[in-house]
């Protein structure tokens, strides 16, 4: 198994690594999901200033926090609002709504354990620990993007699905 880098950019402004997703086709698909696939939707944009990266990652701590107290079918942009302490125009400055959010807090993990395996070499012991990760994030959120569609662009990029990876 190895990590195709030549889909992993590393931007100098932001200092952080992004990957080349796949776009999306019809092989990539069960025929039956074809219609049914939840496409996480994307941030409105990304925080530049130190400030602004605090403001969003309390949202993402307070849509966690929400998520554990009244379960995944309350969450409210207001209810997060509320417990990260700031202005609803502060959350849909960045977010479009809370399932992007949620999409966000993939992502992060996505990021982390791939900046993390560039730096050891590539561990498939990360890999096997991103799956488990991102598994967790479907059931606590009740959505299932990671399932649905970060899964297939982590198979195209390490080149087998998670899933048979182990410790």
């Amino acid at each position: 198994m190895n990590l195709d880098a030549n889909r992993i950019v590393f931007d100098d402004r932001s200092q952080s690594f992004f990957c080349e997703w796949p776009r999306l086709s019809t092989e990539m698909l069960v025929p039956s999901a074809q219609a049914e696939i939840d496409i996480p939707p994307r941030a409105r944009k990304q925080p530049k200033q130190t400030r602004s990266k605090i403001l969003v990652q309390s949202i993402k701590e307070a849509t966690l926090i929400v998520v554990d107290r009244y379960g995944t079918h309350d969450v409210q942009a207001s209810t997060i609002c509320e417990v990260a302490g700031i202005a609803m125009g502060s959350l849909y400055q960045y977010f479009v709504n809370v399932e992007s959010i949620f999409a966000s807090l993939y992502e992060d993990h996505i990021k982390a354990t791939l900046a993390q395996a560039l730096e050891q070499d590539y561990s498939t012991k990360l890999l096997a620990e991103l799956h488990a990760t991102l598994r967790e994030l479907d059931e606590r959120l009740g959505v299932s993007y990671y399932r649905q569609f970060y899964s297939k662009g982590l198979n195209n990029l390490f080149g087998v699905p998670l899933h048979t990876v182990t410790h």
